[in-house]
């Protein structure tokens, strides 16, 4: 920021988006900012002459009667814009306000103000790396910014101008290296945004605190101070209650579920010949009754601690709030380190490289700068740090690293990557997920005879398959294959071929190459097609990515075997072709112009890229003459009709032997989970896993669920099966609308299908009875991570969701209390893995639908349940609208494996909306009285 300039922060407020199409400003909210600080503020109402529509006075709080009092903007206009001339224009968002107040300001005769123009979206993008979202409202709540009224000119334009000076002070504290770096790149940002980065590059004086960077090769990094661990003192493990109390007092409640699992955990560490299975409802502080007991064993054993999950929110709780808790009851410090992927994390010398490139969009630029940024803040160099919805852009696969940097490399002393695998193998405790541990369990850094914690135990069975699974991805194969021969292509039509017969041959047999695997993995796409797909796909499903399981006779398969075998052929030929020409560029480099140069360095890296998906082609091929009930190919369509997008998967369901070498490698394992009995059975957990043998324990969280929840069962909802998809959309829509007039919380409503999602979505869309709520609908607003995000920064958001929605959502402390159901959830019959486990089943004898339909879809329903509970003080509401749980005999088993102590209440449709808001606002409707489902064992 400039000294002594004046920077004018504007929000408006319109009737619309189009000033052309007649939409004009009815609120001008001012903060007029100078050396760093407000200086002064301007509101002002605009009379528009013009009536507002319902979406912008509940989007705004803003009602004709107060805009009819107020002035027009012809009569302000000029006083407007004298404020306005000579100073900076910021807005969050400076391409809708600036225009627009121009026009307006046209409409009077008078000339265009914000000649230098800057946006805060982009500086906010750029420089707040880690913010979860760029949104003024979740900014401000990101940073404690006050911003009492959202979506008034006033307050949002003096919240901007906190936003603004805030962003000015990060800029200046950056190093001197990345301002200037920034500076450089910030030529296609909008407006002169780019120029004021330029600006504070230019200001040569380092930032206060510069003793918290390294400058590496030009790049700024946090500087990062590897500590030796302190020894801790020896905390023997307790014997009595009274004991574990006293030590786990301020910090922990002891409580005696929780001491029974600790102890039960600490007998099993010593001695355990069998595994452990611990079912912990959720709140009944699971974490802390397996951790504890194991690291005071740890002290005597020096075993190395493995914990296993299925979500990454359980993964970040575990290291950021659980373990340095316990820690701290402990008075010691835990080596604790969360094992992923090698490509999560950023190579350095790949994102150099790319820093010098000319040809990124705008889009590409400004994840670039904002990666330069983060560089100085991180110190995993863990790209999910971004909080980013999406890493399919194409830049990451550049940028993230697969191995370690060479001893000899510049980069080595700060290799994420390395100083990743060095703590993992000084830690004391691991964390992750089950399918990278599935996959990699005798690997590094995981050691043998290791003790194993499986949390989320309830999807370890679902990971082991997708361990198994061989993936021939090929679009993408194909995807790579097309940006060799564009950049090849491109080489030849600019080169005059003075560059020797050799070359010249070399050239042409890659595009022969490419052009006959293009042509056989087309074949074989279309082939998959008609044996799969073709005539099998109902016009409700065409919308959505296609799954369609193939067991081929003996024929198919042998011809499929050969398909494969050439391809992987074609493409070994491919890879020796690549290799010659790119051997040939780089031995003699000076003699290449620099289209050759990048030529060679474009297919260098596609090589690396595409050289795992090869591999996976050859797995496929290697299990092609693999035959079995319980295994099969899996033909996938992403776009109907689109054959280019088909891949070929192979599935095995039977994980009995690969779960038997996993757990062969360590110490008997204990399983943890909040549904490992279905239906007061163990016998759905244990059987896919080949689990004959085990100790066995329940603990339960002690809620008060007749206190804290409902269940409310909608009896007149239609039939599902008589009803056609439009018809129960509508029902489904207009219950949503009933649900949001009359309650003000989240609603998360559960599907089983993305077609009925777009349906619901269309239908509320179109009554636009729920006012200024955000309406968020996976496939349809966004992806999984982008809604999923959305609904949590959102207040009063409503979410339609499928799939990961059932139990990949975590909101605690009441920030979810409505859960609507609309189709109870059985996986559809055409999914392949069900038919896979249907037929393992029959192989065996038993019946598919008692034996994984029904318990899978009994423990679905409990989970999406425990969305609602996450610790005793939260309240919530389910509303179950498929009417099978009451009608269907199978529907009580459903039902009862619910909590039994929570009230299931019979409601119909027109009593919904209204019974929830009275239960949530703690007046139990008085029908809860009158229609109650009974709470015991049927």
């Amino acid at each position: 920021m400039r000294t002594g300039r004046l920077y004018a922060v504007v929000d408006l407020e319109t009737t619309g988006t189009d000033y052309a199409q007649g939409d004009r400003i009815i609120q001008f909210g001012c903060a007029l900012v100078k050396n760093g600080k407000i200086v002064d503020t301007v509101s002002q109402n605009i009379d528009p002459h013009q009536a507002l529509l319902p979406a912008i006075r509940n989007l705004t709080g803003i009602h004709d009667k107060e805009l009819a009092q107020s002035p027009d903007f012809q009569e302000i206009g000029e006083t407007l814009h004298g404020l306005l001339t000579d100073a900076v224009f910021v807005a969050h968002n400076v391409n809708f306000d600036l225009p627009f107040i121009n026009s307006e300001f046209a409409g009077l005769g008078l000339p265009p103000v914000g000649q230098e123009a800057l946006d805060t979206v982009q500086l906010a993008q750029i420089l707040l790396p880690e913010a979860p979202s760029y949104k003024l409202s979740d900014l401000t709540k990101f940073l404690g910014i006050t911003h009492d009224n959202p979506h008034r000119a006033d307050s949002d334009a003096i919240a901007t101008a906190k936003l603004f000076i805030l962003l000015d002070h990060r800029l200046s504290a950056l190093p001197l290296v990345t301002r200037v770096q920034l500076g450089k790149m910030g030529t296609h940002l909008l407006r002169q945004t780019g120029d004021y980065l330029y600006a504070a590059g230019q200001q040569t004086n380092q930032s206060a605190d510069s003793d918290r960077f390294v400058v590496v090769n030009g790049l700024a990094l946090r500087q990062v101070t590897e500590t030796a661990p302190v020894p801790a003192p020896y905390v023997p493990y307790p014997t009595t209650q009274k004991e574990m109390t006293a030590l786990l007092r301020p910090r922990f409640t002891a409580r005696k579920r929780q001491i029974k699992m600790m102890n039960a955990v600490y007998r099993h560490a010593q001695n355990g010949q069998v595994p452990l299975l611990i079912e912990a409802a959720t709140g009944s502080g699971k974490s802390l009754g397996y951790l504890l007991p194991l690291i005071l064993r740890q002290q005597d054993t020096q075993q190395q601690i493995i914990v296993t999950t299925s979500t990454i929110a359980l993964q970040e709780q575990l290291a950021q709030q659980t373990l340095p808790a316990i820690a701290a009851v402990l008075q010691t410090t835990l080596r604790v380190e969360i094992v992923k992927s090698d490509t999560h994390y950023i190579d350095l010398a790949q994102y150099q490289e790319l820093l010098h490139r000319q040809d990124l969009n705008e889009g590409s630029q400004i994840l670039m700068m904002k990666i330069l940024v983060w560089l100085t803040q991180t110190t995993t160099g863990d790209l999910q740090e971004l909080q980013l919805t999406t890493y399919r852009s194409p830049l990451f696969s550049e940028i993230v690293s697969g191995q370690e940097d060479d001893a000899d490399s510049p980069w080595y002393a700060v290799d994420f990557l390395r100083r990743a695998h060095a703590r993992q193998d000084a830690a004391q405790i691991l964390i992750t997920n089950h399918a990278y541990f599935t996959r990699h369990y005798a690997e590094q850094p995981f050691a043998r005879h290791a003790l194993v914690v499986v949390d989320e135990a309830q999807h370890v069975a679902d990971s082991a398959v997708d361990a198994l699974m061989a993936k021939g991805n090929l679009p993408t194969i194909l995807r790579y294959l097309h940006r060799i021969k564009a950049v090849v292509d491109s080489v030849v039509r600019q080169e005059q071929w003075g560059n020797g017969d050799l070359f010249r041959y070399q050239v042409v047999s890659v595009t022969q190459a490419i052009d006959g695997l293009t042509a056989r993995t087309n074949a074989l796409q279309g082939m998959l097609y008609e044996q799969a797909i073709q005539g099998n796909v109902v016009r409700a499903e065409r919308n959505q990515t296609i799954q369609r399981l193939w067991q081929p006779d003996e024929s198919n398969a042998d011809m499929l075997g050969r398909q494969l075998e050439q391809l992987d052929d074609l493409l070994n030929q491919l890879f020796h072709n690549l290799h010659q020409l790119t051997t040939v560029i780089a031995d003699q480099a000076d003699h290449w112009s620099k289209q050759v140069i990048a030529m060679g360095e474009t297919i260098q890296t596609t090589l690396e890229e595409l050289a795992p998906l090869t591999d996976d082609l050859a797995q496929l091929a290697q299990v092609q003459q693999y035959h079995s009930a319980s295994a099969g190919y899996v033909v996938q369509m992403r776009n109907y009709g689109d054959l280019h997008s088909v891949s070929l998967h192979w599935c095995q369901v039977d994980i009995q032997a690969l779960w038997a070498a996993v757990t062969k490698r360590f110490a008997p394992f204990i399983y943890v989970g909040a549904t490992l009995r279905i239906m007061d059975s163990w016998q759905p957990f244990c059987q896919p896993l080949g689990i004959t043998d085990a100790t066995k324990m329940v603990l339960a969280n002690g809620f008060a669920y007749k206190r804290m929840g409902r269940v409310f069962i909608v009896p007149d909802a239609p039939d599902i099966k008589e009803t056609v998809p439009a018809e129960y959309a509508h029902y489904v829509a207009t219950m949503i609308n009933q649900l949001a007039m009359a309650n003000h919380e989240r609603i998360l409503v559960l599907f089983n299908s993305l077609s009925m999602i777009q349906n619901v979505y269309d239908d509320i869309s179109e009554i636009r009875l729920v006012g200024s709520r955000e309406l968020l609908a996976q496939g349809v607003t966004g992806s999984v991570e982008k809604v999923m995000k959305r609904f949590k920064l959102s207040d009063g958001a409503i979410l339609l969701g499928a799939a990961t929605f059932w139990e990949g959502i975590d909101l605690p402390n009441d920030t979810l209390q409505i859960l609507v159901v609309t189709r109870l959830p059985f996986e559809p019959p055409t999914r392949p893995l069900t038919q896979l486990r249907a037929n393992l089943i029959t192989q065996r004898g038993g019946n598919p639908f008692r034996q994984d339909a029904l318990p899978r879809a009994a423990q679905r329903l409990t989970q999406a349940f425990g969305r609602l509970f996450r610790s005793r003080h939260d309240h919530g509401v389910m509303i179950v609208l498929d009417r099978r749980i009451m009608s269907e005999s199978w529907g009580h088993q459903i039902l009862h494996n619910l909590p039994r102590t929570v009230p299931k209440v019979q409601l119909a449709s027109q009593e919904v909306a209204s019974a929830t808001a009275d239960f949530l606002a703690g007046r139990v409707p008085h029908i809860a009285e009158t229609n109650p489902l009974p709470t015991s064992d049927h």
